[in-house]
């Protein structure tokens, strides 16, 4: 996987059509940023899917912090 992009909120709201085309056709996750500072992760689904499959459905608000441990 190669580093995602990066696009501004702004760039976004203006483009919307234009990022999803890009999301479909490269398959790499898109950083959103605002306020200079990574805001949200935009993922082709299946990308999702398979990242949620691999979390306990316990954890509903993402993956342990680090150093955090994990059942096995």
């Amino acid at each position: 996987m190669t580093l995602p992009r990066f696009i501004g909120v702004t760039e976004l709201r203006n483009n919307v059509r234009r990022v999803f085309d890009r999301l479909s056709k490269d398959r790499e996750p898109i950083v959103i940023i605002r306020e200079s500072k990574p805001e949200a992760v935009i993922m082709p689904y299946k990308d999702f899917e398979s990242l949620m499959n691999g979390r306990p459905e316990s954890s509903p608000k993402g993956p342990a912090p680090a150093g955090a441990e994990t059942p096995p």
